[in-house]
């Protein structure tokens, strides 16, 4: 390691005494730190405030150490410099709505950063500069072209929300289930086949959106995710539900819509807290009596479920307010017989 790169690691630390002791070095054997310079002669000029006279030194790292937060949305930026690393104290870093298809590798410098933003971008692969930035809190990387997500995500321990929807990612590590400080996980609009394990393990999360996937099936391992409040399961291929999706007692709201359903379970008259259900664009033929038990159901929609036969247990829906039968193709009696059996819900077809 030369006497550069060893002035570098000092300052990195972020420790002032030793950016000081890191100055004096270099002011003393003539050592220019030159990627400090460019760093902060870039964030100027973005800015919109030219410098093109060098600084010394202490001044430029003054100057860097105020920078905290970077936001470069919607710039049409399709590259970042290798120096970037050098703004040593970023916090926060909003990228999205770019061009980008890596970061440098120097981003494995900025320990200090807790939030990255790259939604909306054109990466192919995961980020693995900034996977030993174990402090990092915030991560955002939809709408992008990401297939894989690596292992040693695990170093990213601290995370509390992470967003992955709208790429091409098939399958993810069972080490996400070890983020004990998760509440929100976005990985809807991909192509998992599999409802992940893990997600039992992510006690702190309430709301899991997997619509948009290629999921076939949900097992009996459903019976795992009991902390879940909002569940979304819409557009993917089921084509069967398992009955232990009635022990997710403290359900409120339930997308099942867009999938291939010819029946639901049983067991979904014992979801107590549900107030939402959506069963729309299915190939449902029926709603099972114990629908009836569902007695904080608020809405209901059945649309697109042709000639679907609804029970008269579901006149014991007390609180309903809003039942769909668009495009359900039943005939006028049995849209009278379903008005009588509910006279306070408001019935679209």
């Amino acid at each position: 390691m030369t006497d550069e790169e060893k002035l570098y690691q000092l300052i990195q630390t972020t420790e002032p005494e030793n950016i000081e002791l890191a100055i004096q070095i270099a002011a003393s054997n003539s050592i220019h730190l030159t990627e400090y310079h460019e760093a902060l002669k870039w964030l100027k000029n973005l800015n919109g405030h030219l410098q093109n006279s060098e600084v010394p030194l202490h001044k430029c790292l003054k100057e860097i150490k105020k920078a905290t937060d970077l936001y470069l949305g919607t710039k049409n930026i399709s590259e970042l410099p290798e120096y970037i690393g050098r703004l040593f104290n970023l916090e926060k870093i909003d990228l999205t709505n770019n061009l980008l298809q890596k970061l440098p590798e120097s981003t494995r410098f900025l320990k200090n950063l807790t939030e990255l933003k790259l939604s909306n971008n054109k990466l192919i692969s995961f980020p693995f500069g900034i996977l030993n930035n174990s402090g990092l809190k915030n991560l955002s990387l939809s709408h992008n072209s990401i297939k894989a997500v690596p292992l040693s995500i695990g170093n990213l321990f601290n995370l509390e929300v992470l967003k992955l929807n709208n790429n091409r990612i098939t399958t993810l590590p069972e080490v996400i289930g070890s983020f004990s400080k998760l509440r929100e996980l976005s990985i809807h609009s991909n192509s998992l086949t599999k409802v992940p394990r893990f997600i039992s393990k992510l006690t702190k999360l309430t709301d899991i959106n997997l619509s948009d996937n290629k999921i076939t099936v949900i097992r009996d391992n459903i019976i795992d995710f009991s902390h879940i409040k909002k569940l979304s399961l819409s557009n993917n291929k089921l084509t069967d539900i398992s009955e232990s999706i009635g022990e997710l007692q403290e359900l409120e709201s339930l997308y099942l819509n867009g999938n291939a359903l010819r029946q639901l379970p049983k067991s979904l008259g014992n979801l107590q807290n549900l107030k939402e259900l959506y069963v729309f664009d299915n190939q449902l033929r029926e709603l099972p009596k114990s629908i009836g038990k569902l007695r904080n159901l608020k809405r209901l929609k059945v649309t697109n479920n042709k000639n679907i036969n609804l029970p008269n247990s579901i006149g014991e829906l007390k609180n309903l307010k809003l039942l769909w039968l668009w495009d359900c193709e039943l005939p006028m009696v049995e849209i009278n017989r379903i008005k009588t059996l509910l006279p306070a819900c408001k019935i679209k077809y």
